[in-house]
């Protein structure tokens, strides 16, 4: 499988965070900047043991991962082509250098304004020769992350938290905050050196800095945009504005459809497992689908004689009350286009031995 290739004005604003970034890292003088891309298709191996997610992570199960069998996955982040890289260098007499590493990231994720199931990453991770340079620090590591956020974010205010990372030590994560709202943009850390050893590096001649961040939050950040989608949007007043990333400028909101349904679901589903059956259920249509709200979640046990029978609901099964707002991004979205498309989802997404029964219009 080979990384499909980003598409009109996503290649372009994307293509601008990464120039920004790229004239950053030069202006900055960070020395010998290497561009790495690789497949989306990676061993699990790359994607979590060699950066140490435990086994026990939540990050490896189906629920948030895309395994394409058993042994490899669509990479949850674009650090997965770091232990390959890394590898490389080991072969190498390096004596420093900046690695970026853009691409696609594919996950299981919620349904809601800030969240894409796939969306684009860019890394940056330094090695360095200590004997050369010294041992990289935490001001190195502030100072790299002060060179990104200006160039992803300038005027933003830059706001810094401790963080943990299985692949890091004195991690943090970066957030932007704009109208009094704090977006995520990046995350970092000294790099673990389990992760360097485990590669082939040599822990006595090198040290280094990891970061990642997610574009579209960025975008987001940067362009003050109340919804993730607009960034994909088709609209000529959106479309004219993803040329560039100057502030947004609102244009009149389409309105919003929603509905409330109760179905059944197998009782060990998850928030995501329910919002990625959505999104099948959807399919041409899942970029209609602006927000998936659990109301409420109930054990069969709990449920009343009535509503079991009108549910055909199993032991093995909770019902969940879920409200699924539809808005399109570009045009008014009909009242009798929005009843025939949740009217089609109902039977698909309930999992009972009845018909079931709807829901609050």
């Amino acid at each position: 499988m080979t990384e499909p290739a980003m598409e009109g004005v996503e290649r372009n604003i994307v293509g601008k965070v990464f120039d920004s970034l790229m004239k950053g890292l030069a202006e900055s003088n960070f020395p010998n900047i290497q561009v790495v891309r690789g497949n989306p298709v990676v061993s699990v191996e790359d994607n979590f043991d060699s950066l140490l997610f435990t086994p026990g992570n939540p990050g490896r199960s189906s629920t948030y991962t895309r395994y394409t069998d058993s042994d490899h996955v669509l990479r949850t982040h674009t650090s997965a082509l770091i232990p390959s890289t890394f590898r490389e260098l080991a072969k190498q007499s390096i004596d420093i250098v900046t690695l970026v590493l853009p691409g696609l990231a594919y996950r299981r994720d919620v349904i809601d304004p800030r969240h894409l199931d796939v969306f684009h990453q860019i890394d940056v991770w330094t090695l360095q020769k200590n004997e050369t340079h010294g041992r990289v620090t935490r001001k190195e590591l502030l100072d790299l992350g002060k060179v990104v956020f200006d160039a992803a974010c300038p005027g933003a205010e830059m706001i810094v938290y401790e963080a943990k990372h299985p692949y890091t030590i004195d991690g943090i994560e970066v957030y932007a905050k704009v109208d009094e709202k704090e977006i995520e943009v990046f995350e970092a850390g000294l790099i673990h050196p389990t992760v360097m050893r485990n590669s082939g590096i040599d822990l006595d001649i090198y040290s280094g800095l990891a970061l990642g961040m997610g574009v579209e939050r960025l975008i987001m950040a940067r362009k003050n945009l109340p919804d993730i989608r607009l960034i994909r949007s088709t609209d000529p007043r959106v479309l004219s504005q993803m040329t560039n990333l100057e502030t947004f400028k609102q244009v009149s909101n389409q309105p919003a459809m929603n509905r409330d349904m109760s179905y059944c679901v197998d009782k060990n589903d998850t928030e995501e497992d329910i919002c990625e059956n959505i999104r099948k259920v959807f399919g041409e249509n899942a970029d209609l689908l602006e927000e998936v709200k659990i109301l409420s979640r109930t054990s069969c046990d709990n449920l009343e004689p009535i509503a079991k029978q009108r549910l055909g609901v199993r032991p093995s099964q909770d019902n969940v009350l879920v409200r699924i707002t539809l808005r399109h991004p570009d045009k008014t979205l009909t009242k009798q286009e929005s009843a025939k498309l949740y009217d089609e989802a109902y039977p698909k997404l309930h999992q009972g031995d009845t018909s079931g029964y709807i829901v609050k219009k």
